[in-house]
């Protein structure tokens, strides 16, 4: 009932719309409420301030953006460090995007990967672009790979390759000397055999 009442202004699927007059752009009427009211408040912005292109390049409201760079640099890597604004839509409200309307005719996003978006044609005739790009997922990474050192380990573990060189080198050698300790007990119970037979 909570994501009912939450959601609760989501429309319902956008059945009836005709098809488009050129099949490369997304008219504004096949748009959910949201978004089209998102567009809405960022042409009227841009009209307020005197703008009034023929080609609109929108932040994708699903995505991660740039927001400015910080003064201070990584103290862990030494680079750059920017702030960053969150998507405007949530992931869990894309979801329900996605499951009520057609995927071609949304943003990009890590739940829609889409390789080349539709531009959507505006009411007036404006050309609206998705702006962002979505970052794909990093491969994960064990914690041995790119290691110059390997971690600690125990005591056992870092004095074995020693211990194994060691024992090498003495099985070297190891028939010599058996054959001379077989010889000195050899020799050292003649010498304690009585030299009388009684």
């Amino acid at each position: 009932m909570a994501a009912r009442r939450a959601y609760s202004s989501l429309p319902a699927p956008h059945t009836g719309a005709g098809p488009s007059l050129n099949a490369r752009f997304i008219p504004a009427a096949d748009l959910p409420k949201p978004l089209f009211r998102r567009i809405a408040s960022q042409l009227a912005h841009l009209r307020s301030q005197g703008k009034d292109p023929a080609t609109v390049s929108i932040p994708n409201p699903f995505l991660l953006h740039r927001a400015g760079q910080r003064q201070d640099v990584s103290a862990l890597t030494g680079l750059e460090r920017f702030y960053w604004r969150k998507p405007q839509f949530s992931a869990r409200r894309q979801k329900l995007l996605l499951q009520q309307y057609d995927p071609s005719i949304l943003p990009p996003s890590p739940l829609n990967p889409t390789a080349e978006p539709r531009p959507i044609q505006w009411e007036d005739g404006t050309v609206i672009n998705w702006q962002g790009e979505v970052l794909e997922k990093a491969a994960k990474q064990s914690p041995y790979d790119g290691r110059k050192v390997m971690f600690k380990g125990h005591i056992d573990e870092r004095i074995k390759p020693q211990k194994v060189a060691d024992r090498q080198e003495r099985m070297k050698g190891m028939d010599k000397r058996i054959a001379a300790w077989r010889k000195s007990k050899a020799d050292d119970k003649i010498r304690a055999r009585p030299s009388l037979p009684f």
